[in-house]
């Protein structure tokens, strides 16, 4: 599956341990700026979201580097609300696995090891058997402590108030050091849950709902859901709310007493701690572009050998297209290899910087004697402002070279857009990039060039759709041709008028031509993807989980399809596969034809796609990616702007139309 890993994202560019405004006025003066409506963009469609839209924490620095932790979310089985000091429930188990998640992510961001002692909504029963499963996801980690997440639900216990229960029945268990974490955690998270006027860390004989282990063990409860004010605030509050609080009172315990928690690990476990926090770099190290290229080059070629002839570079390169890349129909990789007496001249045509960088790169890393490299990205300059068009013949056949009975790719239909990357010196034929994302040639006299606006306004205009063959004086009008309507169509015409792209000799002058209304389909002015972006805000704040489609915590590309599936239409589970299905409407140089529910797709530094969203329209997206499911945005001056996703964008497309 694809699956963004969390050193992809976007990472805020605050401190790991930053101050958090400690009331409600403050937290409300941090959002306000991002309430409202999401502003329309050039083309007039944005989806309204209204939304406390903020940008969710992200460890910037290492501070947990070496700190190996268990988080355990409690169950919310009959047997576990009955072990619990108070009661849980179904819901608060599901909070519980929510928070544990979303922590999860803080956590890794900052360097630590996490450990999770379940990952779905099983009716966990906490049962002499499954405590064994859990102490043995304990003995296998050998963590510095373990954190269990219990939310009450119980109307006897308390109101207002956070709590921490530790055990007294171990003289280990027990000792100040385990003391001292309930009291960061409780004091931490009473200062970001409202109303929790009481703070209270509680020894108890025995926790029997938890992993018993020698390392520092606590049960934390954060509210209960039986306090009505408490239930409310954690149904509209962020996760990070809470995850964050428990994220910085872990943090200054790894700080405070790193040493101490390396001693008890190595009394419990036996295991060492290699790094404290001393050891630790001060910043996230940086991603390494040339080891991916280094491993995927000698993935390619195994010899022991530099690939020296141009053929056996040629060979690999070819072998990166298609093997390494997502679908090589959508990505452009064109090579040509010229033999010197100081070695090989490279130059790499392609529609993607990175996909350019990478094959220079796997020549670099081979070995291959270079005299010189360089990447031609695409669309040239010399196509000048209209860099789009539409077919303006009934059906023009796409080529692998510019000449024509040359590897056939695919045909256009009249009214099909195009993207132009690149025209031959005499201008005979255009290199496309066609809705249905294949690229080749074509004939210029086949195509209407046109510039950005009048293409974004013919690519989402109101049409109709040929659903039979149609024949007008000799111009043949295949199913499928898709043409913008000339005027809005009655419900009861017997006729529809069509707008061409360009007058057809065979039918005069005219621009318009009118057809049966039963021999098209007109589109819909109720547009799926704005229902599935409605569905997909259901989900904004909850957790990245990898391989996950519930509403406790998707991947992206499981956001994505289940948004859709939704809605009775199935979209592959993958990215990868996602980016097949559809029209393309968007590629990294052109995205203002955007529209809400049109898929976005984004990839990595050797060009394999990697990552999904849903746009909102203009520049505003909505996706999954560590720690949560957020919205982000291409447009800099937005205060959700997105530098790493703005890069990594390559297409959009629309599934449904």
């Amino acid at each position: 599956m694809d699956r963004v890993m969390p050193t992809t994202c976007d990472h805020a560019s605050r401190p790991a341990l930053m101050s958090r405004p400690r009331n409600a006025w403050g937290r409300f003066l941090m959002v306000l700026p991002l309430l409202g409506w999401i502003g329309l963009s050039s083309n007039g469609y944005a989806a309204p979201l209204r939304q406390e839209l903020r940008k969710p924490f992200e460890a910037t620095s290492q501070t947990l580097r070496g700190f190996v932790i268990v988080v355990d979310p409690a169950g919310g089985g009959e047997a576990a609300g009955r072990r619990h000091p108070t009661h849980t429930t179904a819901r608060a188990s599901q909070y519980n696995l929510m928070v544990a998640t979303h922590l999860s992510h803080h956590l890794k961001g900052a360097g630590a090891s996490v450990y999770l002692t379940r990952m779905d909504d099983r009716a966990t029963t906490l049962g002499a058997e499954d405590r064994s499963e859990r102490e043995a996801i304990v003995r296998g980690a050998a963590p510095h402590i373990v954190l269990t997440l219990a939310h009450a639900d119980d109307p006897k216990a308390p109101k207002n108030s956070v709590r921490a229960f530790i055990a007294a029945d171990n003289k280990i268990a027990s000792d100040p050091l385990t003391a001292r974490a309930a009291t960061l955690l409780v004091k931490e998270l009473a200062s970001a849950v409202p109303g929790a006027n009481t703070r209270s860390v509680i020894a108890m004989p025995s926790l029997p709902e938890v992993p018993r282990s020698l390392a520092p063990t606590v049960m934390l409860e954060p509210g209960n859901f039986s306090d009505a004010a408490f239930a409310s605030w954690a149904a509209k509050a962020p996760l990070e709310s809470v995850s964050r609080a428990i994220y910085e009172a872990l943090a200054r315990l790894w700080q405070q007493d790193a040493e101490a928690l390396a001693f008890r690990r190595e009394q419990a476990f036996g295991v060492q701690t290699v790094e404290t926090p001393a050891k630790s770099p001060t910043a996230r190290p940086p991603e390494s572009a040339s080891t991916n290229v280094e491993k995927l080059a000698r993935s390619l070629w195994p010899i022991d050998r530099a690939p020296a002839t141009p053929a056996e570079l040629r060979f690999v390169l070819d072998h990166y297209r298609r093997r390494a890349l997502s679908d090589w129909t959508l990505f452009l990789l064109e090579t040509t290899i010229e033999e010197t007496s100081q070695g090989l001249n490279l130059t790499v045509r392609t529609n993607a910087q990175e996909i350019g960088d990478t094959a220079v790169g796997i020549a670099r890393a081979l070995g291959t004697p270079l005299s010189d490299a360089r990447v031609e990205l695409l669309p040239s300059p010399r196509l000048g402002e209209r860099r789009f068009g539409v077919t303006c013949v009934p059906m023009a056949f796409v080529w692998g070279q510019p000449r024509e009975l040359d590897d056939v790719q695919t045909q256009l239909l009249l009214g099909d857009c195009v993207w132009l990357l690149d025209e031959t010196p005499d201008g005979s034929y255009l290199l496309v990039h066609g809705t249905d994302s294949y690229l080749g040639w074509v004939r210029s006299d086949a195509i209407q060039r046109l510039d950005a606006s009048r293409f974004d306004e013919w690519l989402n205009a109101p049409a109709a759709t040929f659903v039979r063959e149609h024949e007008v004086r000799g111009v043949r009008f295949s199913p499928a041709v898709r043409l913008p309507l000339a005027s809005p169509a009655a419900a009861d015409a017997k006729v529809v008028r069509l707008r061409l792209p360009a007058p057809i000799p065979a039918l005069g002058e005219k621009s318009t031509i009118e057809v049966p209304r039963d021999a098209v389909r007109l589109s819909s002015e109720i547009r799926v993807g704005q229902k599935a972006i409605e569905i997909a805000q259901t989900l904004l704040g909850r957790p990245y989980v990898f391989g996950g489609r519930s509403s406790l915590g998707t991947d992206c590309s499981g956001l994505v399809s289940d948004a859709y599936a939704a809605l009775g239409h199935t979209l592959p589970r993958d990215a990868r596969q996602q980016v097949l299905v559809g029209k393309l409407v968007a590629t990294r140089w052109h995205r203002t034809a955007l529209r809400p529910g049109d898929t976005l797709f984004f990839i990595d530094t050797t060009g394999r796609v990697i990552h999904t969203g849903l746009s909102l329209g203009g520049s505003r997206f909505i996706h999954q990616c560590p720690p949560e499911v957020q919205v982000s945005s291409f447009d800099p001056a937005d205060p959700l702007y997105s530098k790493t996703w703005d890069r990594a964008f390559i297409f959009g497309r629309r599934p449904l139309d």
